[in-house]
């Protein structure tokens, strides 16, 4: 395929992102290898081996408009050609998701976002012992702490439904985590009977 054709894709894509609601993950990838190609047109252009500076700036925004992409926005762009330079990557992180999963994450913000994540190894956190606040504060356990904070780092970039879900699971495994979070309460004949002795 010539680069006058993936230009053409590109301006079809986009065409098609903006009529649509949702949004395609294949047309996005069109958008994004046609950016590649006008990216390195404007370097040519312009006599620069990095893409940066205001004659850089001036011929990428010439060339979006010619080729009816004004309106994309600069981080639009910087998503859209990341992802496209990590798209092995990106495609082997989709093929684990469910069609569900799939849709939710179809544009370069979301798919930048999780491939960055992708990249940092999950984090054994080493926290601080708790001090409880002025006044009072529920008083969580440093190992469940711990668990909870891990929990949310390993689901970073996912619904706050599921990192509530993940969080709530971390911290109560099960009946014994429970009962260690909420300390019984002595029952008032116990307290009669211990101010008696005194």
């Amino acid at each position: 395929m010539t680069d006058r054709d993936i230009i053409a894709k590109m301006s079809a894509a986009w065409s098609e992102i903006g009529r649509s609601k949702r949004k395609s993950w294949e047309n996005w990838k069109a958008v994004a290898r046609g950016l590649v190609i006008l990216r390195s047109a404007a370097m040519q252009a312009t006599g620069t081996n990095q893409p940066v500076g205001s004659r850089y700036n001036a011929e990428t925004r010439r060339l979006l408009a010619e080729h009816k992409l004004a309106d994309i926005t600069t981080p639009e762009r910087y998503k859209a050609v990341y992802c496209i330079e990590h798209e092995v990557e990106i495609e082997a992180l989709r093929a684990k998701m469910t069609d569900q999963q799939r849709q939710r994450y179809n544009s370069p913000s979301a798919l930048w976002a999780l491939h960055r994540q992708s990249l940092r190894p999950p984090v054994e956190a080493s926290i601080e012992p708790f001090i409880p606040l002025e006044g009072g504060g529920f008083p969580w356990p440093d190992e469940a702490r711990r668990r909870v904070v891990l929990a949310l780092r390993n689901t970073r970039g996912e619904t706050l439904q599921v990192m509530a879900d993940a969080a709530l699971r971390a911290a109560i495994r099960c009946i014994d985590d429970y009962r260690a979070l909420r300390p019984v309460a002595k029952a008032p004949r116990e307290i009669q009977h211990e101010l008696e002795l005194q």
